[in-house]
């Protein structure tokens, strides 16, 4: 069943079932049109060096079926696939087996770092339609030069006209991490005014990569949205703000008593990081302590008051 021009691949206990047809990738979707890769667990080589090189044979085949099934292969091989990136990089331009080779790149990592440029050049190429699903993820997985990636991320979240794209765009700049700070402002409003799904997803990415100055008005506002995952990202993104996050410390405390455990474990832990301009609310956080909210909630709470008394007494 295809959804947004990937395959999906079904998950039972040990089996991995892949479907690929024309448009088919190594790509994963979770939910309704959500396509993430499925990283292989790490482990030790298990691929001959001569496998590896069959497969980038046949990636220079006159048959295009030939070419698309040797990427697919070498997907599979991860970074057991890195001799194959040159060849990789070179397939995105074939209109046949750019998918697989996206996914391979991706799944070989950090050492993809070569193919940013391609893959951005093909994250912005309308005539791929809803395949740019793979670059986008692709830029994600590989998670480097951010400062070609991140802005192109950034611009398919903002104005793509696929839905798709910008939910997996949103995703990638996650991780990216605080690279991705940029990116902030465009995500917050995503989360303002995207579908459930977009909405969950830009909220993550917040979470992982944090911001400025000038986003914290933005997060704090969030600190009030109806979405759980809305909350608890602005939540996280404070607490790698820290003390510049002042104004959203009384957002915070009410946060304390959220109906989301995961929420209040966040609100604790931007309170610790957010240090002495949170001094006034340590009462409140002893008080919290008695509400038996759970292991993780009080070992935030403590963990916040040492460092709010901590950084205060040292001023």
């Amino acid at each position: 069943m295809m959804t947004s021009g990937c395959t999906k691949l079904l998950r039972s206990g040990l089996s991995l079932a892949v479907a690929l047809g024309a448009a088919s990738s190594v790509c994963v979707c979770a939910g309704v049109g959500m396509c993430i890769w499925q990283s292989a667990p790490a482990m030790a080589s298990q691929y001959r060096k001569a496998d590896v090189d069959a497969e980038i044979a046949l990636l220079h085949s006159d048959s295009a079926q030939a070419r698309k099934q040797a990427a697919y292969h070498l997907s599979e091989m991860g970074i057991d696939a890195k001799p194959a990136i040159p060849a990789l990089i070179e397939l995105l331009h074939d209109p046949i087996a750019y998918g697989e080779a996206a996914s391979a790149l991706g799944k070989i990592g950090p050492d993809s770092k070569a193919a940013v440029p391609d893959l951005v050049a093909c994250l912005a190429d309308v005539n791929l339609g809803y395949d740019r699903c793979y670059a986008a993820t692709a830029l994600g997985s590989i998670g480097q030069s951010p400062e070609l990636a991140v802005p192109a991320l950034t611009k398919m979240v903002a104005s793509d006209d696929d839905a798709t794209i910008r939910r997996l765009s949103a995703m990638a700049l996650g991780d990216f991490g605080e690279q991705a700070k940029e990116a902030v402002g465009v995500l917050i409003e995503a989360v303002k005014t995207g579908d459930p799904e977009m909405r969950r997803d830009a909220a993550r990415s917040i979470g992982s990569i944090g911001g400025t100055d000038h986003d914290i008005p933005g997060l704090v506002a969030l600190l009030s949205d109806e979405v759980d995952v809305a909350r608890l990202g602005a939540a996280k993104a404070l607490t790698l703000i820290g003390g510049e996050a002042v104004s959203a410390v009384p957002k915070l405390v009410e946060l304390l008593k959220d109906s989301s455990p995961a929420v209040r474990e966040a609100a604790a832990a931007a309170l610790g990081e957010i240090g002495p301009e949170a001094k006034d609310v340590v009462p409140q956080l002893k008080a919290s302590l008695k509400l038996d909210q759970g292991m993780t909630f009080d070992q935030n709470v403590n963990e916040a008051i040492k460092k709010i008394t901590k950084k205060a007494r040292g001023r």
